[in-house]
């Protein structure tokens, strides 16, 4: 049974990092507008700071 609401751990955890921290940048920090941050920012209102940003990365 597939379980949509789990992200999986898969890969180089580093690069996963990486990632992570760059997505959250570009979320929190960047006031440059792109369609992928007003799509981090619609899931950020609905899902959560965390999962949206796994989602972005």
């Amino acid at each position: 049974m597939d379980n949509p609401g789990r992200i999986p751990k898969a890969g180089d955890a580093d690069v996963r990092s990486a990632l992570y921290a760059a997505a959250n940048a570009m979320m929190m920090r960047s006031v440059a507008s792109s369609e992928i941050k007003s799509w981090g920012l619609r899931l950020l209102r609905h899902k959560g700071r965390r999962r949206a940003v796994v989602t972005v990365a």
